[in-house]
């Protein structure tokens, strides 16, 4: 395994060129060791290089399909995904919340060359729910570490996850129940456009027009009329949370669109 100079070293100099690998390397090798340091606390080994690398890579088709699916059933894994699942205020949060950023960029590569069965695409959409339900680090930016964004990383997994054909309305019903749960799940207000990325995988649900608009209405109007027993300034924050939602949501659809007129009474209530 590389060590992490000599990783960093080596995908300083693949960035360098344009994501173009050195003639012979090993890309199974160069795979392992990236998702050995994908959890790294440094900021510019993880998401700059690390992360970035993956989907250049992805996108070019420098790793083959069956490889993509090897990494992404790795990162899927109790080491990665689920790793230190449920602690708050640890450097655990990290590796989790970039391993779910492998979701997105590989069923992106399976929409274009197909290496995954829907029955696989079901168990990616299944891990990626039990990830949200588990997942209790929110914290958007750690000062010296960079970014978690655990919760904005998932909502791009669940956006990524609600494009897939085998995602049926069934299963999209539970999407919106994962959106509704990370919305929910922080305490304090989100303060890193996490609702931005959570109404991307809504507009995602709400466009395939698989579910009918009155499912849709019915499951905004229920998130609407949150008012759960608790600390009064936590309700409060999950308030405040969904009502930024909810103006991202009337703000991303078109002038005119029937739900935009039924989210905006929404908007701006107490």
């Amino acid at each position: 395994m590389r060590s992490h100079s000599e990783l960093k070293q080596l995908l300083e100099e693949v960035t360098a060129k344009e994501y173009r690998l050195p003639e012979g390397i090993d890309t199974d090798k160069l795979a392992d060791d990236m998702l050995v340091w994908m959890g790294d606390t440094d900021l510019e080994l993880r998401d700059k290089l690390i992360y970035s690398t993956f989907a250049e890579l992805f996108d070019s088709k420098q790793f083959s399909p069956q490889q993509i699916k090897r990494i992404l059933y790795t990162a899927m894994d109790d080491k990665h995904l689920f790793h230190g699942i449920g602690e708050k205020g640890t450097d655990t949060v990290f590796m989790r919340a970039f391993s779910i950023l492998i979701i997105p960029i590989a069923l992106d590569a399976n929409g274009e060359t197909p290496f995954l069965s829907d029955e696989e695409v079901l168990h990616v959409k299944d891990t990626v729910l039990r990830y949200i339900r588990e997942e209790q680090d929110t914290r958007g930016y750690v000062e010296e570490k960079g970014w978690a964004h655990a919760i904005a990383h998932g909502a791009d997994a669940l956006w990524a996850v609600a494009e897939c054909d085998a995602v049926d309305a069934d299963s999209l019903k539970q999407v919106l129940a994962a959106i509704e749960t990370a919305i929910k799940k922080q305490r304090t207000a989100y303060g890193y456009e996490e609702d931005e990325r959570l109404t991307t995988a809504f507009i995602e649900i709400y466009e395939r027009e698989v579910l009918s608009l009155d499912d849709i209405k019915s499951w905004v109007k229920a998130l609407a009329s949150y008012d759960e027993e608790g600390q009064h300034h936590e309700v409060v924050s999950v308030k405040i949370s969904i009502k930024n939602f909810m103006r991202s949501v009337y703000f991303r659809l078109p002038e005119g669109d029937i739900l935009a007129g039924f989210v905006r009474q929404y908007c701006n209530q107490r």
